[in-house]
């Protein structure tokens, strides 16, 4: 999770409108007010944090692995699956010139 990419809503502590934070926000789009850089920081530390520990996060990160294991193991069938096929044909022209 890359956090300065990230964008939280808030409302401003100065003027009360409805803000987009974002990691490198100085100050207030609304108003002007200018925002303390280590608030702003923190903030999203803290909801990065959060996210890395919520349990919606972990488990989109298990079924990702074994989302991972099953396409390699796919990939292990299709392999089977093309030598059994190539072996047949192999088989079926040896027989073929055979008689």
């Amino acid at each position: 999770m890359d956090i300065k990419k990230e964008r939280i809503r808030i409302n401003c502590s100065h003027c009360e409108n409805k803000i987009v934070l974002t990691y490198h926000t100085e100050r207030c789009p609304k108003c002007g007010q200018p925002f303390d850089p280590e608030q702003v920081k923190s903030l999203f530390h803290n909801y990065e944090s959060q996210v890395m520990n919520s349990k919606f996060y972990q488990a989109g990160e298990k079924m990702g692995k074994a989302g991972n294991a099953m396409a390699e193991v796919g990939n292990s069938m299709q392999s089977c699956g093309c030598t059994l096929t190539l072996i047949t044909i192999f088989i079926i022209i040896v027989l073929a010139l055979l008689l």
